[in-house]
């Protein structure tokens, strides 16, 4: 079965957009909020398609504390990008806030996005440290290096 979830992904992320706007909230450091969220909205319905999941619509206007899914007893956070060489994890958050951490990309252009891989999070806590925009660095954990999906439906779906 196909399903086209770009249509709610572009109305989610315009309406959280709306929401942190009118608290006065300061954008994030990538610059775009709007863009920002339907990044991450394309990793999370991607989740969602894969595993099982359901996407939290909730409107929180603080975040959702580092946790996007609840499987199997683990809690998960997809962490998504449009150039996705590593799975990050600011070093200010730190400790991390999840059990697992998943990699996906996405292309808005082209409304695409996939899963790479996953890692423990306390594995991620300890990864080595990058900067790639000045004043944020991060835990990093290169693409290559990161354990396979296949992996994780073995431990979200044991019984």
């Amino acid at each position: 079965i196909y399903l086209d979830y770009w249509e709610c992904i572009e109305d989610a992320a315009k309406i959280r957009q709306d929401m942190h706007a009118g608290l006065g909230h300061r954008g994030r450091n990538m610059g775009d909020d709007l863009r920002a969220h339907k990044i991450g909205l394309a990793g999370e319905f991607e989740f969602a398609l894969r595993f099982g999941g359901e996407v939290d619509m909730t409107l929180r206007p603080f975040g959702d504390g580092g946790v996007d899914f609840r499987m199997n007893g683990y809690t998960i956070d997809v962490k998504t990008a449009e150039k996705p060489w590593y799975l990050l994890y600011l070093e200010e958050k730190l400790p991390v806030a999840a059990d697992i951490y998943v990699l996906a990309g996405c292309n808005l252009a082209e409304r695409e996005s996939w899963l790479i891989g996953w890692e423990w999070g306390e594995t991620l806590e300890k990864g080595e440290t990058k900067e790639f925009i000045p004043g944020y660095r991060n835990r990093a954990i290169h693409h290559s290096k990161l354990r396979s999906l296949d992996s994780l439906r073995e431990i979200l779906c044991e019984v």
